[in-house]
């Protein structure tokens, strides 16, 4: 919800890159509380891949994406553009690698066009 780039009704092709990209920001700015959400939990406890905010965010990401592209790689897709925001990538990558917040969602967003580009054939 909210207003364009991140609203309904904004163009899957602007929104999924911005949803993105909010993703990072969010785990940028809390990056204890994301290592915390996403850590590898065993015992019946929920993993990141059942935890109803990752549901939610791939449900919606998947829809997005199904508008794009080949509704059949929509989930896959999904998930592999999540895997490009999970906090120890992205940790990783601001503080081992350099790369500066803006630097990485130039990336995200690179990522995300080729991907959509590859719809254009569809």
């Amino acid at each position: 919800d909210g207003p364009p780039p991140l609203g309904p009704g904004t163009d899957p092709r602007a929104r999924i890159p911005a949803l993105l990209e909010a993703v990072v920001d969010f785990k940028l700015d809390n990056r204890k509380l994301a290592m915390s959400l996403e850590q590898d939990q065993r015992d019946g406890a929920a993993t990141l891949y059942t935890s109803p905010s990752y549901v939610e965010t791939h449900r919606l990401l998947t829809s997005l994406l199904a508008e794009v592209i080949d509704a059949d790689e929509a989930t896959w897709i999904a998930y592999a553009l999540l895997a490009a925001t999970r906090i120890d990538l992205v940790d990783h990558l601001v503080t081992a690698e350099g790369m500066t917040r803006d630097e990485l969602r130039r990336k995200v967003r690179a990522l995300v066009a080729r991907v959509l580009s590859s719809g254009d054939d569809v």
